[in-house]
C-alpha cells in the first residue's frame, strides 16, 4: 500500500503541477523567487504628457545608455490639437527607440468618480487611440491613481499591465494587474530617489517602478504640478548605470519575470 501512494503521486504530480501554472496565470501574478541583492529590474515611468518628457527625459536617457526605454503613460486627448504637450509623432518617434506608450484615460477622468458606462466609454477610446494610432498599449495607469472593482474589471479587459499609485514591495510576487510605483515629488532629492532604489535591492524585490510627471530645469520656477529637477534625473540616472541595474519599460519588465 506504502508503494501504491507513492505511484500515485509520481503520477498526478505533473497535473498539479499544471493546474497551479494555469491558476497563477489566469491571477496574473508573475512568481520569481527573490534574486540576489543588486538584481531588480527598474522601470521608469512617466505621466501626463509634459513635454519635458520628450524634450528632456528621452534624450537623457539615450545619451546615458541608448538601449534603456521607459513607460509615458499620456490621455490621448492630450496628444491632439492645440498641442503644447507630447505628440503622436513624437511618441512614435520614442517607441521607434525603445520606450512604450500606455493608456491614461481618454480625458483623464477620475474614473472612480463616474458611472461604469463612463468609464467603459473612457477606456475603449483610449485603447482604440492607441491602436489607431500604431502605439504599444499593453500597459495602463489609472488616472489620478484612482479606482475600484467596477473600474478595475474594465480596465482589464483591455490592458495586461496596469499601474496603481501604490508603492508595492513585490515580495511575493508580482500582480501586472496591480502595479505599484514610488512617484517623485517636488522637493525630492536624488538620494531620495536612490535610498527606494536601493531599499529594492538590499530587500531582494525583483522590480521597482519609479514615477515622474514632469523634469524642469533646476533654474526654473516650480509648478503646479508633479516635477522633479533635471539634476535630479540626471543623477538617478548615473546611479542606474554605475550599479548596471536593467532599466526595462513596463511591458519588457513584465515578459522578463515571465521567463
Amino acid at each position: 500500500m506504502k508503494n501504491g501512494r507513492l505511484f500515485s503521486t509520481g503520477l498526478f504530480a505533473p497535473f498539479f503541477v499544471m493546474l497551479v501554472c494555469v491558476l497563477l496565470t489566469q491571477c496574473n501574478i508573475l512568481f520569481q523567487p527573490q534574486k540576489k541583492p543588486g538584481t531588480p529590474i527598474v522601470v521608469i515611468t512617466f505621466d501626463d504628457a509634459h513635454p519635458s518628457v520628450y524634450s528632456y527625459s528621452y534624450p537623457t536617457m539615450r545619451l546615458i545608455d541608448s538601449t534603456w526605454g521607459a513607460t509615458h503613460f499620456f490621455p490621448a486627448t492630450y496628444a491632439m490639437p492645440p498641442g503644447g504637450t507630447i505628440t503622436v509623432d513624437q511618441a512614435k518617434e520614442m517607441e521607434a527607440h525603445g520606450w512604450e506608450t500606455g493608456g491614461h484615460g481618454y480625458t483623464h477622468e477620475n474614473l472612480s468618480s463616474v458611472p461604469i458606462d463612463s468609464v467603459e466609454n473612457q477606456i475603449q477610446m483610449d485603447y482604440d487611440f492607441l491602436v489607431a494610432n500604431n502605439l504599444s498599449h499593453e500597459s495602463f495607469a489609472y488616472p489620478f491613481g484612482n479606482y475600484n472593482a467596477d473600474v478595475a474589471g474594465v480596465v482589464n479587459k483591455y490592458f495586461k499591465n496596469i499601474r496603481t499609485s501604490h508603492d508595492f514591495e513585490y515580495l511575493d510576487g508580482v500582480n501586472r494587474t496591480e502595479l505599484g510605483y514610488f512617484a517623485v515629488k517636488p522637493g525630492m532629492t536624488a538620494d531620495d530617489v536612490i535610498a527606494r532604489i536601493e531599499k529594492a535591492r538590499h530587500d531582494g524585490s525583483p522590480l521597482v517602478i519609479i514615477g515622474f510627471h514632469a523634469v524642469i530645469a533646476d533654474s526654473v520656477a516650480t509648478l503646479p504640478i508633479y516635477w522633479c529637477r533635471e539634476s535630479v534625473f540626471y543623477s538617478m540616472l548615473v546611479y542606474l548605470k554605475k550599479e548596471e541595474f536593467t532599466v526595462l519599460t513596463l511591458k519588457n519588465a513584465m515578459k522578463k519575470l515571465c521567463e
